[in-house]
């Protein structure tokens, strides 16, 4: 039975579990800045690679760090209807004390354009420096100097709060969305989109420099969500 990735989410056709923190719990500081640098080269899009410390998540029990961003653009996942998102960002997690051939978790956040959208220039550097013409580099080594990042930002908001929200999820079971399709990866896609200012669309399309990967059979495979209907 193939488990490839992305696969169409729908409420309907998840089961709700009773205690999801049991299952993920995302430990992004909400204002904390962590250093990277771009890598154009690896897996053929623009990588955000993490040096030093880096944000963790707990995945049944184990942690996990989170080592490269990356965005696609258009989404890959489709999540509550048969329309793919503007843009969809990716958080690859390994485990603490793995290395990057260990299965990975990977959180995945889909994006519209908003008008209304926080910029997130200024002071959040993956975006700014994408903003320029060096800021996501096509060669091992060219991309700009260290730069600091805050995962959380990137995250939709809860509803009336400017809280990211970490707790509503689809999980699932699936690959890597390029070469080499690994089937080992644990996918967890938000529910809701987050949205990015006009004014930075071409900053994530700068950096999309792989497009996304068609739907794969969900064959016999679980969806769960954190969420009621």
């Amino acid at each position: 039975m193939s488990s490839q990735s992305p696969i169409k989410l729908k409420p309907e056709s998840a089961l709700q579990i009773a205690n999801p923190q049991d299952l993920l719990t995302i430990r992004y500081p909400a204002t904390q800045s962590f250093v990277g640098k771009f890598d154009g080269v690896e897996s053929s899009h623009g990588n955000f690679e993490l040096g030093g410390t880096k944000p963790k998540i707990v995945f049944r029990g184990r942690k996990y760090k989170l080592v490269k961003i990356h965005i696609h653009e258009l989404s890959e996942h489709v999540v509550g209807g048969d329309s793919p998102s503007q843009f969809e960002v990716h958080f690859v997690h390994i485990p603490v004390h793995g290395e990057g051939s260990d299965p990975k978790v990977v959180l995945g956040v889909l994006y519209r354009e908003s008008e209304e959208a926080e910029r997130l220039c200024g002071d959040e550097a993956i975006i700014a420096s994408l903003g320029d013409e060096e800021g996501c580099g096509t060669e091992k080594g060219d991309g700009k100097p260290t730069h600091s990042v805050t995962p959380a930002r990137f995250f939709p908001r809860v509803c009336g709060s400017s809280e990211p929200d970490f707790d509503s999820w689809y999980y699932y079971e699936g690959s890597l969305t390029s070469y080499p399709y690994s089937e080992d990866v644990s996918w967890f896609v938000m529910k809701d989109e987050a949205v990015v200012h006009p004014d930075e669309t071409r900053a994530f399309k700068r950096c999309s420099q792989q497009h996304a990967r068609g739907l794969q059979p969900l064959e016999r495979r679980l969806v769960l969500r954190s969420f009621g209907e």
